[in-house]
């Protein structure tokens, strides 16, 4: 803190102000700090090679300031070393932290007692679980639903899709899958009740007729759909082909190249013959890759669209539920933002249809 003036009384009576330098604590005198110029210029010197003794020199400083300086670009990477932290020192250390982590995006489903026995084991010290549990939150770790990943994937395959799938263009491709469902699928998984008691939610147990929703999924949305009662087997799946095929264009027009998974009923020559006699185009997926099929996402948002409004609906679903998924599929179908965002989801980059397209990438899978 600067000391306040001194004065001095000269012999002619005059009074002689001599200020303390404002870095001087008692008789001691502290080097004034650094300006940033400074501190950019002792950076640069350091680096081209230069002695502490000329940088000193040239940057107006002393030489324990340029070996302080150099020290730090050496231990942190910077001229200026990390504020200190505040409170207790952690027990986690950051390797024990960035080991955790590097553990975890292995084996993610780890509980926090499991954690606890990898620290003791690979380090020899035991960690709380409260205080593994702080050092990932502060690490912007959060324990979440795991997204399950077959086995039996691919990643040579997966290439070899998006390689495959890279020769159309977004507006050309219409994906398509099936999605069971029945009353069930209106059940609110969470209620609200007072602490320490249970929400209880008063249901039908045995299983209800089950329904097929098959839609045919654009980035402008739902293109042409079916819902039926019981399951989808190759003659359901021909017969919806057959009527779909009549709302797309020929290749290369939009909606002209049908994308679906590999299920055996997928792949008939029933339906290889009508697409080639119809001028449309068929991809398969990679197996195992729902992630790059958007309608996934579809599904997803159309069901919880089905459990938000079910109460308010819950007459008109016992009388006819199957026009109730109707007017679901018909509601979140028609949502272009959603349809637009699940096809990036899916590693699908949108285009808008030109009004003429460019022969190059037509005859490059012709």
């Amino acid at each position: 803190m600067p000391l306040s003036p001194v004065s001095h009384v000269s012999p002619a009576g005059q009074h002689d102000r001599k200020p303390t330098p404002s870095n001087t604590i008692g008789n001691i005198s502290m080097a004034p700090n650094l300006a940033a110029c400074q501190h950019a210029l002792i950076h640069d010197m350091i680096l081209a090679g230069y002695k502490n003794a000329v940088v000193a020199r040239t940057a107006n400083c002393r030489a324990s300031s340029v070996r302080r300086i150099r020290a730090n670009m050496r231990c942190y990477g910077s001229t200026k070393a990390p504020p200190n932290g505040i409170g207790r020192r952690r027990l986690l250390s950051p390797p024990m932290l960035t080991a955790l982590l590097d553990r975890l995006a292995v084996k993610p489903n780890m509980y926090r007692d499991e954690m606890v026995e990898f620290l003791e084991k690979e380090f020899e010290t035991t960690i709380p679980a409260s205080n593994i549990g702080r050092s990932l939150r502060s690490a912007r770790w959060s324990r979440k639903t795991a997204r399950r990943v077959a086995k039996g994937r691919n990643a040579d395959l997966r290439d070899y899709y998006l390689y495959k799938l890279s020769f159309y263009r977004s507006y050309q491709l219409v994906y398509i899958d099936e999605s069971g469902c029945d009353r069930r699928v209106g059940r609110r998984r969470y209620g609200w009740a007072p602490k320490g008691v249970t929400p209880v939610q008063i249901d039908r147990f045995h299983r209800d007729q089950r329904y097929q929703i098959l839609p045919a999924y654009t980035q402008q949305g739902i293109l042409h759909y079916d819902i039926f009662s019981g399951s989808t087997d190759s003659a359901k799946f021909e017969e919806f082909i057959e009527q779909l095929l009549h709302h797309c264009g020929k290749w290369p027009e939009p909606n002209s190249a049908l994308v679906m998974d590999n299920a055996s009923f997928h792949r008939s020559s029933v339906i290889e013959q009508i697409c080639e006699d119809a001028g449309v185009k068929l991809l398969y997926l990679s197996p195992y890759s729902p992630d790059f099929n958007p309608i996934e996402e579809f599904f997803a948002e159309l069901k919880a669209f089905i459990r938000r409004h079910w109460h308010e609906n819950e007459h008109f679903i016992q009388i006819d539920f199957a026009s109730y998924l109707e007017w679901c599929v018909n509601r979140v179908g028609s949502r272009q933002e959603s349809a637009k965002g699940h096809f990036r989801h899916a590693g699908v980059e949108i285009e808008e249809p030109p009004e003429r397209d460019a022969p190059s990438r037509q005859n490059a899978i012709n």
